[in-house]
């Protein structure tokens, strides 16, 4: 006859018959609040519906804000074309031929990259690129797209020669930016714009702004630009205590070969 048995204590037996009540007065009590529990159940697909429904018109909203981006980029391509084409073709210096005699090559044509910084009257070369970028962050605010046109209609007058004008624009893409990231990245062209307009407390200041947000990604570029306008607004002390973190914190990269040319450039400051 076989040893192994097969009994339950009243131990097991009572901690089965708890975990079926227990279960029992759950089933109860949802059985007692069936009503409260739809009209909960019904809430929540409603909400579910309810952020469908933005995130489809959010997406139909990014959408057409990018379509529209895309047009006003092809138009700044397009007039700069235009600039490109009547530039004079550039004649390459003559080459000899196997029989030693000089033979020349055709004229070459401007590219779109010959003509991309060509100090320019923005206003008068890209009409319609303005009005396209302008129709992008005033109908489509609060979109990714409205950001990145204000970002690039502020491109369009730094690339041209006219920094002066570029700073309204980088200052309101800082504004809208999406994020930490893109925030950063238009207090970058801001204090590029100030420098390069001989504003340097201002530029630094936009370097100042743009490291605050702790992008550690462009952190080096920042502290290198922040050490420069400190030390083109004379202010030598400044400048050689943003350089030296650039030195310390990324001592093996070129910012800190450049932070070193710059140090001695500017001078100790004593």
């Amino acid at each position: 006859m076989s040893t192994t048995s097969t009994h339950i204590d009243r131990k097991a037996l009572k901690q089965q018959d708890e975990f079926f009540k227990s279960t029992k007065s759950i089933f109860d009590h949802l059985a007692e609040n069936s009503k409260a529990v739809g009209i909960a159940g019904a809430g929540l697909l409603v909400l579910a519906g309810a952020w469908m429904a933005y995130s489809a018109v959010q997406e139909s909203k990014e959408g057409k804000a990018r379509d529209a981006l895309y047009v006003a980029r092809q138009s700044i391509e397009k007039e700069l074309q235009v600039i490109a084409d009547r530039e004079k073709p550039t004649q390459p210096p003559a080459t000899k031929g196997k029989d030693g005699k000089e033979v020349k090559s055709e004229p070459v044509k401007a590219t779109l990259e010959d003509v991309a910084y060509k100090k320019l009257d923005v206003a008068a070369t890209f009409p319609e690129s303005q009005k396209k970028l302008t129709e992008v962050f005033e109908k489509h605010s609060g979109t990714r797209a409205a950001f990145e046109a204000r970002l690039a209609m502020g491109d369009l007058f730094y690339d041209h020669g006219q920094a002066e004008n570029a700073i309204a624009h980088y200052e309101a893409a800082s504004k809208i930016a999406p994020k930490a990231f893109e925030k950063a990245m238009a207090f970058y062209a801001l204090a590029y714009a100030n420098e390069n307009a001989g504003k340097y407390g201002d530029a630094a200041a936009a370097f100042d702004r743009a490291l605050s947000l702790g992008e550690t990604s462009l952190r080096a570029e920042l502290l290198t630009g922040l050490g420069r306008v400190h030390g083109l607004n004379k202010n030598v002390a400044e400048a050689n205590k943003a350089l030296d973190k650039v030195i310390s914190e990324f001592p093996t990269s070129d910012h800190a070969k450049a932070a070193e040319l710059l140090k001695s450039q500017f001078g100790s400051g004593k």
